[in-house]
């Protein structure tokens, strides 16, 4: 992402012999993306470095993309870079859930 509102995410697909065959956007009008992660309900997460805010996205690109909760002054914090989820199975109810702060 060079100039504001330009930014987002991109989603490519592959066929079985790993080439390109599809790439869309699945996420606009961001700045300064810096990482993320997938959700166990199938959607991806993207931590914006510049002004902390927290969206998520549908890979498929059937729904736009959404600010979410965690955004922003979450907790205190204003820059959370990343994401990452961790469910260890079925003997665990709750998967747990990281946000780095950069």
């Amino acid at each position: 992402s060079g100039e504001p509102d330009d930014g987002g995410v991109g989603a490519i697909t592959f066929d079985e012999n790993g080439e390109v065959v599809n790439y869309r956007r699945i996420l606009r009008r961001t700045e300064g993306i810096s990482g993320g992660g997938k959700t166990p309900w199938g959607s991806w997460i993207s931590c914006e470095r510049r002004s902390g805010q927290v969206y998520q996205a549908d890979p498929h690109g059937n729904r736009a993309g959404r600010r979410t909760a965690l955004g922003g002054n979450y907790m205190g914090e204003t820059n959370l870079q990343s994401f990452a989820y961790y469910d260890p199975g079925p003997s665990s109810i709750i998967p747990t859930f990281y946000i780095t702060n950069g």
